[in-house]
């Protein structure tokens, strides 16, 4: 797009300034504390997880005040609290569907990890039939992400279009694994891009929208060329990378904490939850995408730590009174 900027897609596509991003965040916070602090249950559970919304609601305050302040660096300390923000939500919104699991537990007979999961699961198909239905941003949102990744793909990979000049690219096998990886995430970027936007770019236009519209119109011609992976073949592909990453994370906390099933259920919980809670700050709040989809070393990092901590908190039977 014209403008790569971090901040594109929450200030081009969605048309929310700064202010408007930080305010939602000063609503959302009170908010969700509120509900916890209704249903949340006795015992260290309900401590840690009110201290946990209680410290998203003082961190949404003070990020309003560095941006109203002065002489403050907004920036640094936006940035520092990304995380903090994160997993205080993610505890928040895990007790709201570890609460709707435990009511319903009487008509669903199955283990909580369980039916917290079919919760969640539940819970986040409403939440994006929702934002799809009513705001119109989910597709347009994450088709956007996919074009802006397929975009910077092609500019890594540059126009290789014979032989002598992927040759001339290549300097070593790590180069060449390198590039051979990153034209085939450039293809999986252009399918997911071209199937999600085709139906969702808005009647009203700009130059940005225009550009999305543009890139529908030349993907379209280029798949029906015959260079054509496919949506299956990108879930394929993507189940490939992402369910041994998924599996290798259960199977590594389960030596610590608990069995590897209970695990996968926590990790998918986890997953789902992160999910709703990064793509509403992603849409109405601070986060950026490329703070939400990062590294592959950050990712898992960040997989471990939250599901760690969900699992203690809300899965262990010395701390959960559920």
């Amino acid at each position: 797009m014209k403008d790569k900027n971090p901040d594109y897609l929450s200030e081009i596509i969605f048309q929310r300034s700064k202010k408007q991003q930080l305010q939602f965040e000063l609503v959302f916070a009170p908010l969700l504390t509120t509900i916890v602090g209704i249903i949340r249950p006795d015992g260290i559970q309900g401590v840690v997880t009110l201290i946990a919304v209680l410290s998203l609601v003082i961190i949404s305050f003070l990020r309003w005040l560095t941006f109203t302040g002065r002489f403050a660096n907004e920036n640094l300390f936006i940035e520092k609290t990304v995380r903090p923000v994160e997993l205080c939500a993610i505890i928040g919104v895990v007790q709201i569907f570890q609460y709707a699991a435990t009511t319903v537990s009487h008509l669903v007979p199955l283990m909580l990890a369980k039916t917290t999961t079919l919760v969640a699961i539940l819970s986040a198909l409403i939440y994006i039939a929702s934002a799809e239905s009513v705001f119109r941003i989910y597709q347009l949102g994450w088709g956007s992400l996919f074009y802006l990744r397929y975009r910077n793909a092609a500019e890594k990979t540059g126009d290789l279009s014979s032989a002598k000049d992927v040759i001339e690219h290549i300097e070593s096998i790590r180069a060449l694994f390198g590039l051979l990886i990153t034209t085939l995430l450039g293809r999986m970027y252009l399918e997911m891009a071209y199937y999600v936007l085709r139906n969702a770019i808005p009647d009203r236009r700009d130059e940005y929208i225009d550009e999305l519209h543009e890139f529908v119109q030349e993907a379209g011609r280029l798949k029906s060329n015959g260079r054509n992976l496919g949506i299956i073949g990108t879930f394929v592909i993507s189940a490939v990378v992402v369910l041994p990453v998924f599996g290798g994370v259960a199977w590594g906390l389960s030596l610590l904490l608990g069995t590897f099933g209970s695990l996968v259920l926590v990790i998918l919980t986890t997953r789902v939850t992160k999910h709703i809670v990064g793509f509403s700050y992603i849409a109405f709040g601070t986060l950026r995408f490329d703070q939400f989809i990062t590294t592959n070393k950050r990712s898992v990092g960040l997989l471990v730590v939250y599901t760690t901590v969900v699992y203690l908190l809300f899965f262990t039977p010395a701390i959960s009174l559920t």
